[in-house]
């Protein structure tokens, strides 16, 4: 007996046709269904993956480079699992509130365990003069859960 309908049961799929039950190719229909499945429980974590601290830097145009804006600061894992590929967004704003540039950037290869804190920086080209950047916020937009499907 194969072990796919047990498979199919555990990720939830359902109305899977007997043929493809035998077909290697199962797996990976299964194995997807399984992971967009579990895209819609990273958002029960909403708030417990954040930016605790950050904040904002203007380095003036060196060279043949132009001026870049910064944000360094740290994400906060307060959830009992932990997640990798955060991606931090970075609004910037001048001395009115007005929004005035944005950026995000992937933390690629940082995993945050729960209850940790890491580093992160999202550095860009400035689209405006250093005297128009007064605030920022940083965000933490997205995060894929880092434990192991299997």
């Amino acid at each position: 007996m194969s072990a796919l309908p047990a498979l199919a049961k555990l990720v939830g799929a359902s109305d899977v046709d007997v043929p493809l039950r035998h077909d290697p190719r199962c797996i990976f229909f299964l194995y997807s269904g399984y992971a967009s499945s579990s895209l819609s429980d990273r958002y029960a974590y909403t708030g417990e993956v954040a930016v605790a601290t950050s904040s904002m830097h203007y380095q003036a145009a060196e060279g043949d480079c132009g001026p870049t804006v910064s944000v360094v600061g740290t994400i906060r894992n307060d959830s009992d699992i932990p997640w990798q590929s955060i991606y931090v967004e970075v609004q910037y704003f001048d001395s009115d509130g007005a929004l005035i540039d944005a950026d995000g950037a992937q933390q690629y290869g940082l995993v945050i365990a729960p209850g940790e804190v890491s580093a992160f920086r999202v550095r860009s080209g400035a689209a405006r003069s250093e005297h128009e950047y007064a605030t920022h916020q940083a965000l933490v937009r997205s995060a894929n859960d880092a434990r192991p499907l299997f």
